[in-house]
């Protein structure tokens, strides 16, 4: 009886754990066919912008619903000094992040993006075993030297990461 009992537990949990996986991205509760309510899917978790870019959402968002449903969407954002959607684009204003939503005109279902926005860089900072190079303060290098070279992307708000240099 004890094994029953707990083989049928476990088919309880496993099935509510996959349910879950079955939900919309976000918290809306619509029905996905479109039947009873309308569906908002933003396409990514996270969008990464420079200040002054601009992002047309209209390929990066879905909206589905039922028979006499427009499609209309309204956006609010958690910061509109950061980032905010005018004319279905994502307009990047300054550095730092916000949290868009998307949601239905006449129903409560949405969808949320977060969006980091980053200043366009400048320049770089160049440093040499821990030292500032510049043509001021250069570095000297020998066959068969080691050095650690990082590199720094200034301002500090711009991106810091996936930068090649040649």
């Amino acid at each position: 009886m004890k094994k029953i009992f707990a083989f049928a537990f476990i088919a309880l949990v496993l099935s509510a754990v996959s349910c879950e996986k079955d939900k919309q991205p976000s918290e809306q509760g619509g029905d996905p066919g479109g039947t009873d309510k309308p569906v908002v899917n933003i396409l990514q978790d996270e969008y990464e912008l420079e200040v002054g870019d601009a992002l047309d959402m209209s390929t990066h968002l879905t909206v589905d619903g039922p028979g006499g449903f427009n499609g209309a969407v309204e956006w609010t954002s958690t910061d509109d000094a950061v980032a905010v959607v005018e004319d279905g684009k994502i307009v990047a204003k300054a550095a730092g992040q916000a949290t868009l939503r998307a949601k239905a005109v006449h129903a409560d279902v949405y969808d949320d993006c977060l969006v980091k926005v980053y200043d366009k860089p400048t320049g770089i900072d160049l440093c040499v075993d821990g030292v500032s190079w510049s043509m001021a303060n250069p570095v000297e290098f020998e066959v068969g030297d080691e050095k650690v070279i990082t590199v720094k992307v200034l301002p500090e708000t711009a991106k810091q990461g996936g930068w090649r240099i040649e």
